[in-house]
């Protein structure tokens, strides 16, 4: 990576631009001075370190900070790449929801039918499906709001990403209160599959903590989207909720996919 501007002066500046034409080493020397260059994947590293009066430059030092240097612009391609990676997950998620809410809202009126109808006349076609299958309205209500919540909770992780001073406000929370909200949410996509949910706190106690509800939201949401997507149809899920030393446990005990010795480490991995 080149950096230019002010970082260096413009003799530097011009030697190095003599140096990226012609390939030789000796347009990059100086008087009084000591230089190291390195190509890193086709970006080169410049680094000119001047000698200052009685204090000359060692080659060691320059070694040093050049490391440095590699180091530092490592960590930022990191970081970056990281970014990239959460907003691209989150965006993905958020079109896949969308469209979730898409379909669910043609399978109640059909588009071909709607086509050409004036406002008038949609609203009254409307009306008329509805009554036709209120039921499947109903379900299909539920599931977009379902979508729909899932989609907020997306965009408020990415107003946390966006924002790195972002500060995470803590409340007290009731644990058992909390994965119940998030639980109703779902039992329609798991009375579809026959899955009975059995949520227990240990002794009936009132276990809370002090935590940023929108983190514990979004963390137990997903906890039970997989729930739902990878359980045995026709089974049951007990979710217990249990203090244990200094620590709060949710536990979820299930039959699902089986999972073999050498994946247990993998299922955690991004699309694995």
């Amino acid at each position: 990576m080149i950096y230019e501007g002010s970082l260096l002066p413009c003799s530097e500046m011009d030697r190095l631009n003599t140096y990226l034409v012609t390939g030789n080493d000796n347009d990059l020397k100086c008087i009084n001075s000591k230089y190291k260059i390195i190509d890193i994947e086709g970006y080169f590293i410049y680094v000119v370190a001047k000698n200052k009066g009685r204090f000359p430059v060692s080659r060691n030092s320059l070694d040093l900070y050049l490391e440095l240097l590699i180091e530092v612009l490592s960590n930022i391609d990191e970081a970056v790449d990281k970014i990239k990676n959460d907003t691209r997950r989150i965006l993905h998620n958020v079109v896949s929801l969308n469209s979730f809410n898409n379909q669910e809202f043609d399978s109640i009126f059909s588009p071909e039918e709607m086509v050409g109808l004036s406002h008038k006349k949609t609203i009254t076609f409307m009306e008329d499906e509805v009554k036709k299958k209120p039921k499947s309205v109903a379900k299909s209500i539920l599931k977009i709001n379902k979508n729909s919540s899932e989609i907020n909770y997306e965009l408020d992780i990415f107003k946390y990403i966006l924002n790195p001073n972002y500060v995470l406000r803590k409340s007290n929370q009731n644990i058992h209160r909390v994965t119940k909200r998030i639980l109703d949410t779902f039992f329609l996509d798991f009375l579809d599959k026959g899955v009975v949910v059995e949520l227990n706190t240990e002794n009936d106690e009132k276990i809370e903590c002090e935590l940023n509800f929108d983190c514990l939201r979004y963390a137990i949401y997903n906890i039970f989207h997989n729930s739902l997507k990878y359980s045995k149809k026709d089974s049951s899920i007990a979710v217990d909720i249990y203090k244990e030393l200094d620590s709060i446990c949710i536990e979820f005990n299930m039959i699902s996919l089986k999972i073999k010795d050498n994946e247990v480490d993998r299922i955690f991995y991004d699309g694995y």
